[in-house]
C-alpha cells in the first residue's frame, strides 16, 4: 500500500468519524433540550402550585426569558391580589417563600432520598412563619 492509499483510507475514517460526532452532538442538543423543557413545564407548573398554597391569594409564574429557546433561562414574577410586584418590592419573607417554593419545586421534579434545610425560617416575618 503506497503512502497516498494510506493517507486517502486515513482521510475517509477520519470524515465518517467525523459525521458521527457532528451527528452525535446533534442528538445530544437535542435530547438536552427536551430535558429542559420538561424540567421548565414542571418546575413551573409546582412552582405556582406551592407558592399559592403558602401564600394564599399570591401567584407565582416562571417563564422563559425566550420562549423559542429554553436554553437562555426563565425569570420569575410574583402577583398579589392580581397585582404584580417586583421581586425587588418583597418582603424578606415573601422572598423567602418564593425560594423556598422554587426549592420544592425542583425537589418534586427530582427527588432527593432526604433533604437538610436549616434555618429555612430566618428570614420569614411573623406573619410568614
Amino acid at each position: 500500500m503506497s503512502k497516498q492509499q494510506i493517507l486517502e483510507k486515513g482521510r475517509r475514517v477520519f470524515n465518517v468519524d467525523k459525521m458521527t460526532l457532528i451527528t452525535n452532538i446533534s442528538n445530544l442538543d437535542e435530547k438536552r433540550k427536551e430535558t429542559l423543557e420538561k424540567c421548565f413545564d414542571q418546575v413551573r407548573t409546582n412552582l405556582s402550585k406551592i407558592f399559592t398554597d403558602l401564600l394564599p391569594g399570591a401567584v407565582a409564574r416562571l417563564k422563559l426569558v425566550d420562549p423559542s429557546d429554553v436554553t437562555q433561562g426563565c425569570e420569575m414574577s410574583v402577583e398579589f391580589d392580581k397585582v404584580r410586584k417586583s421581586l425587588n418590592e418583597l418582603s424578606g419573607g415573601q422572598r423567602s417563600l418564593l425560594a423556598l417554593s422554587f426549592i420544592l419545586s425542583l425537589l418534586l421534579y427530582k427527588p432527593s432520598p432526604f433533604y437538610i434545610l436549616d434555618e429555612i425560617d430566618s428570614a420569614l416575618d411573623q406573619s410568614h412563619t
